[in-house]
């Protein structure tokens, strides 16, 4: 039986407060909006801002964390997120509002970079799997968020009001947790002459990684901003149904990553690319193949379940490279893997006025048999060895090293990162919206 684990609780926290701080800006968007009177340009306007300042402090906070480490930048980042809601109803104007947009978006990228980190140095530290468990947890936080808003709204709250209520909740806890969390301190980034000479450009291995994660969330913003619209309009089920194959995959995303830990400590990440990208392609393929309700239900479920932890094994393995400076890794996949989202929605757009949705959506079956063709990059549970060596991360402690170092003799990884479609960026407001929305908007 495992000991209580404070350092583990202290870093399921950033995760938590990351998804409930998102699951409740996502949930009352359309108060922005009514509130604003914004059109739908105008809205996507508001949301493109929280994208770029994501974006932005992604790469300034993964600069940063190689300087200052991630114990600290977790900490103020957390708090700014939390602190950014209530400024975003506190607006009385479009410009206040765009700024409050972009200090949502600065504080969610910071800390997608920073708890990512914290994430993987549990892990180089206890030797065993955790990520992927506390990336689930966002996805829990997340769904949380979502029901604190709807929660607040029968009980007469304003938005402003339970930001408040959750800004004061979460600095209560940060008093107790936030101490638990590891500190990190800058090392020297010992590199071989090929890779000081191209840098993070001339790393091959980072590249793929990079490629790989902005295919994955390009798959994923696709399927969170169009699966409900493709159930309503290439099924039999009544309008008011559309948004359950949203949930069936959403569903099967949070329990997949609430086990993926397991599933790579047990499997190796190799076989879990390989076996997740093959779900992604049969799923999407059954849901796209039929004009019945339960098929497209169970192949998006199915998608789900595959899709859950592609992100975290690809995010661990880019924390491990060799070669990087601190945090380099994490924020190179995370700015690709968020591009890729972003761009996704508006490829798959284009596409379908050309095509029909329904074949634009074949790129999620094309990017499934990509990932299982790539799985062969991740390592393999047989260069690890067997038995318990499997449940250790490879990752043992030097006999004469300090105990905040760490000594790499294998290469098994495991996974990261988690989400409520993995409710993960900014930009699934627009999920949310069409999952709570729909069935009102369509009575």
């Amino acid at each position: 039986m495992q000991r209580f684990d404070p350092a583990l609780f202290a870093i399921a926290f950033l995760f938590l407060v990351n998804g409930l701080v998102f699951g409740a800006w996502a949930t009352n968007i359309p108060y922005i909006k009514a509130d604003f009177g914004l059109g739908e340009a105008e809205v996507g306007a508001v949301l493109l801002a929280v994208a770029l300042g994501a974006v932005v402090f992604m790469t300034l906070c993964g600069l940063a964390t190689r300087h200052f480490g991630s114990r600290g930048l977790s900490m103020i980042s957390a708090l700014l997120f939390a602190a950014a809601l209530p400024l975003a109803f506190l607006a009385a104007s479009l410009p206040a509002l765009y700024a409050a947009a972009v200090l949502l978006g600065a504080g969610t990228g910071a800390m997608d970079v920073t708890m990512n980190q914290q994430a993987s140095l549990l892990e180089q530290q206890r030797g065993r799997a955790v990520m992927s468990g506390l990336h689930g947890g966002f996805s829990v936080g997340a769904f949380g968020g979502a029901l604190l808003a709807y929660g607040s709204g029968l009980a007469g709250l304003s938005p402003l009001a339970e930001a408040l209520w959750l800004l004061a909740g979460i600095a209560a806890a940060s008093l107790l947790l936030f101490p638990h969390l590891l500190a990190d301190h800058p090392e020297p980034v010992q590199v071989q002459d090929g890779q000081r000479r191209g840098g993070l450009f001339g790393h091959a291995a980072l590249w793929a990684l990079g490629i790989l994660s902005f295919l994955t969330m390009m798959s994923e913003g696709g399927i969170a901003d169009w699966s409900t619209l493709y159930v309503l309009e290439y099924s039999d089920a009544p309008a008011a149904q559309a948004p359950l194959g949203f949930a069936a995959y959403s569903a099967l995303m949070i329990t997949a990553r609430l086990t993926g830990d397991r599933m790579v400590m047990r499997l190796g990440a190799r076989a879990v690319v390989l076996l997740s990208g093959g779900l992604v392609a049969l799923g999407m393929g059954l849901a796209l193949s039929s004009g019945a309700f339960s098929v497209q239900l169970a192949g998006l479920a199915v998608t789900g379940f595959g899709i859950a932890n592609l992100i975290p094994v690809i995010f661990s393995d880019a924390a491990r490279l060799p070669g990087l400076p601190k945090g380099a890794g994490i924020t190179f996949v995370s700015v690709a893997g968020y591009s890729g989202f972003l761009i996704g929605p508006v490829l798959i757009s284009g596409a379908a006025e050309v095509w029909g949705l329904n074949r634009a959506l074949l790129v999620i079956v094309a990017v499934g048999l990509v990932l299982a063709a790539a799985a062969h990059r991740f390592p393999s549970p047989a260069s690890a060895g067997g038995g318990e060596s499997r449940a250790r991360l490879s990752i043992q402690r030097g006999p004469d090293l300090a105990p905040g170092h760490m000594q790499r003799e294998q290469p098994q990884r495991a996974a990261v990162f988690g989400q409520i479609s993995q409710l993960l960026h900014p930009l699934r407001g627009a999920v949310l919206i069409e999952v709570l929305a729909p069935a009102e908007n369509l009575a």
